[in-house]
């Protein structure tokens, strides 16, 4: 073969490499989704974990997803409009369910709202929730990169009125667990 033919090989092995396969990403995503948050929520050791309550869904990772140079692309090097819509759309449709998360209480979006309405500026006063008298936890679902070795999650909890924290975690595969990496970003009410 000429060194061009050779060339050519390169290029195209190399462009395969390197493509966003959609469909395969949302396969593994489903399983290593479950995995990793089955994880979080089985260290007894972590003080976010103290709560009784988990709220349905958590709407902190729109505010990275949209963000230019953000911890998406900083950390997991998802770059492309297709793999940053691809992580958007799982996220919108993601909710927490009770084979998830089998030792909380699910605080619904519409429970929630209900409590809202009827609290008015007061609904975070959750000595009034039965359900969730002392707050409620909040985890995201995870973003992971190509190789799904890699991911960001946000995890918190909601006592109150400017009562509560976060944190955007990254977690990384290795020796067939996940394990927390480093805490990227944090806040505090």
């Amino acid at each position: 073969m000429n060194k061009r033919i050779y060339i050519i090989l390169f290029f195209l092995i190399f462009a395969s490499c390197s493509e966003f396969n959609r469909a395969e990403y949302i396969r593994k995503d489903g399983i290593e989704t479950e995995n990793l948050i089955s994880s979080i929520l089985s260290n007894d050791d972590d003080d976010y974990l103290t709560l009784g309550c988990i709220r349905e869904k958590d709407y902190h990772l729109k505010s990275i997803l949209n963000e230019e140079n953000n911890l998406i692309s900083q950390y997991l090097d998802l770059n492309s409009k297709e793999e940053l819509k691809t992580v958007t759309d799982l996220d919108e449709k993601f909710e927490l369910t009770s084979n998830l998360v089998e030792n909380k209480k699910i605080l619904s979006e519409e429970e929630l709202k209900a409590f809202q309405e009827e609290k008015g500026s007061d609904f975070l006063n959750f000595q009034d929730l039965s359900k969730c008298p002392k707050g409620y936890l909040t985890i995201s679902k995870p973003i992971f990169n190509k190789i799904f070795d890699k991911a960001i999650i946000h995890i918190g909890q909601v006592c109150g009125f400017l009562c509560g924290s976060g944190e955007y975690r990254l977690y990384e595969f290795k020796g067939g667990n996940w394990k927390l990496k480093e805490v990227v970003s944090s806040w505090v009410s």
